[in-house]
């Protein structure tokens, strides 16, 4: 495929937020408002991530979530 495999183990995760590029996590850090705005979340969405592509992102699943 072009590309050797990584030989560190698998380790799924949920990524919260990404960072633009040019900015650093520090910046994000300051600029967010800790103002204590709250928010029901009424489902999750499942993204797969597309590098240097346009969209960037596709949806492959939602789930609502019970209230």
């Amino acid at each position: 495929y072009g590309f050797k495999p990584e030989q560190r183990p698998f380790r799924p995760h949920i990524t919260v937020a990404r960072r633009s590029q040019g900015t650093t996590a520090n910046e994000i850090s300051s600029s967010a408002s800790h103002s204590g705005i709250t928010w029901i979340a009424t489902h999750v969405t499942l993204f797969k991530t597309h590098f240097g592509h346009r969209p960037a992102y596709e949806t492959v699943l939602t789930m609502p979530l019970r209230q």
